[in-house]
């Protein structure tokens, strides 16, 4: 953040913003010479810690925000919020459900990969 604060020492309520780079050396001195005192803030930033699990624009933002991320990193993540999905509808992710149906539909009945195998992984515990 360039803005900082710095009180008058005379009249501490005498307050101003003054823009530093950030290489300079944050001490200011009025025009009578006086060096002021710089006032410490609370940061201002605010971060998104949560993102609907319904919306693939916010699930976009958030990969595309931090860059530095694996592709494993992003798959983690697209697993957590299809569980919240399947919990707040009941048990059943309708995204997942739909892109299967979607697959299916485009392939002529065929089934995608990642549903046979979790058919596979009912029947098994199933047994």
């Amino acid at each position: 953040m360039p803005n900082y604060y710095f009180s008058n020492p005379k009249k501490p309520k005498e307050i101003r913003e003054i823009f530093f780079h950030m290489n300079d050396e944050k001490i200011y001195l009025d025009e009578k010479g006086v060096q002021w005192n710089r006032e410490f803030t609370v940061p201002h930033g605010v971060v998104s810690t949560k993102i609907d699990p319904f919306s693939s624009q916010q699930f976009i933002d958030k990969i595309g925000a931090s860059s530095n991320q694996k592709m494993g990193d992003i798959w983690d993540r697209s697993a957590e919020l299809s569980a919240k999905r399947a919990d707040k509808a009941g048990g059943i992710d309708p995204v997942k459900e739909q892109s299967y149906k979607e697959y299916s539909k485009k392939r002529k009945g065929k089934i995608s990969p990642h549903q046979q195998r979790e058919e596979l992984a009912k029947k098994k515990f199933t047994l």
